[in-house]
């Protein structure tokens, strides 16, 4: 039995708005559409790599994830399907998510972190307000240099209920 694009689209729900063909076949635990890849019993593959292989895109080894631009979960058609490393999938999805980005999330971690660190707020904003050199502040306060330019530039201990805080140049 060999593998065709009619054949994968016999199996999905084609949406004509958004050209997208949604999988009405088998899907793994996390959802991804799923396929056997060969005559009777063969190899059980992601239907997106498959897709990719037909279209002689096979990039075999190289950590890459089956994955499609239009952010449908169950979308397979061939002019949405590509291949992303794993570190571009999380930043493409933390870019469309915003994760990261809640002030109170970031308020509720920065919380736990400053509880466990050697320093205080109040010494944070007198490193900031001495004027000295990194490289100064660093041994005046006890800290690697990296740790004194990132508090005094505002990377690191930021004042999450000052809304101006980090509007400065770095």
């Amino acid at each position: 039995m060999e593998i065709s694009f009619t054949a994968i689209q016999q199996l999905c729900n084609v949406c004509t708005a958004t050209g997208c063909w949604h999988w009405k076949g088998g899907v793994a635990s996390g959802g991804v559409p799923q396929m056997r890849a060969g005559p009777g019993t063969g190899p059980i593959k992601p239907v997106r790599a498959v897709v990719l292989q037909m279209l002689g895109k096979w990039r075999q080894g190289d950590h890459l994830i089956a994955t499609n631009t239009c952010r449908s979960r169950d979308c397979v058609a061939p002019e949405h399907v590509c291949w992303l490393t794993r570190k571009e999938l999380q930043q493409r999805t933390a870019k469309e998510t915003r994760y990261g980005e809640c002030p109170e999330r970031r308020l509720a971690i920065s919380k736990v972190q400053r509880a466990r660190s050697p320093r205080t707020i109040e010494m944070v904003r007198e490193m900031r307000a001495s004027g000295l050199s990194t490289r100064a502040a660093a041994k005046v306060y006890g800290c690697a240099q990296s740790t004194a330019a990132l508090i005094m530039c505002g990377g690191m201990w930021k004042d999450h209920q000052n809304p101006f805080a980090g509007l400065g140049a770095r």
